[in-house]
């Protein structure tokens, strides 16, 4: 892994909520035993930190929500007005309390990546993983419920991360055409990466624990200890 880059554990999908770390927290508190294990005062100073900075996250969020209810009461146009309310609700609730939708999942990955990248990495090399795959199961909810639309959507757009396509010996051409369409436009991007080639490195990788990749600015597919997925490269 290079240095700055840092894959996430967002893999474990946008079910976690801070509170929840929280809890967690608190419990492996009341687990920890002094008389047994030695290290058991540097777990605690740990465990107190991320319990910190999960409540630091928080604040930040609804810091943010008081700010835009500011804007909303000196707001006259009542569609701006209804916005603004609904930022307010969203920041309110997360990423403390579980994800109900799209907006609410954008969102609090929003949240998740600035207290990164504010507190540790300043180079802004953090990647969530597969977001897409994050992402879709609240999308396609949304869709389908009509509580969203595919244009609205495109209007809730991330600045980061940036898209990228992985392509492979089996791609459709169809995301290809429509990557160098944007991609003519001069805007420098989507990345395009040859995904066999990341799949021969893994497959490499298997002997030493290292499993799951993730593309940074510095094009590199830095490694995660993932077992899962070590079995199913095994298999593959």
């Amino acid at each position: 892994m290079g240095r700055g880059s840092s894959p996430s554990s967002w893999s474990r999908g946008p079910r976690a909520t801070l509170l929840d770390l929280k809890r967690k927290i608190a419990a492996s508190l009341a687990r920890l035993d002094y008389e047994r294990d030695p290290e058991a005062p540097g777990k605690r100073a740990e465990l107190l930190a991320m319990d910190i900075a999960a409540d630091a996250l928080i604040m930040y969020a609804r810091r943010h929500a008081q700010a835009v209810r500011t804007l909303a009461e000196r707001t006259l146009d009542p569609e701006k007005k209804r916005e603004l309310l609904r930022i307010v609700e969203i920041h309110e609730w997360v990423p403390a309390h579980p994800l109900r939708d799209f907006w609410e999942v954008l969102q609090a990955y929003w949240f998740y990546h600035l207290g990164v990248i504010m507190e540790l990495n300043g180079w802004d090399a953090f990647n969530p993983g597969h977001l897409d795959q994050h992402l879709c199961p609240f999308y396609e909810r949304d869709i389908r419920s009509d509580k969203l639309t595919r244009e609205r959507a495109a209007e809730l757009r991330l600045l980061q991360p940036r898209l990228n396509l992985q392509l492979s010996r089996v791609s459709a051409d169809g995301p290809l055409l429509a990557a160098c369409r944007v991609s003519r436009k001069g805007y420098g991007y989507p990345s395009i990466f040859n995904a066999d080639a990341v799949v021969e490195e893994l497959l490499q990788a298997l002997r030493t624990g290292k499993r799951c990749c993730a593309s940074f600015w510095s094009i590199e597919p830095p490694l995660r200890e993932r077992r899962r997925w070590g079995r199913c490269l095994d298999a593959a």
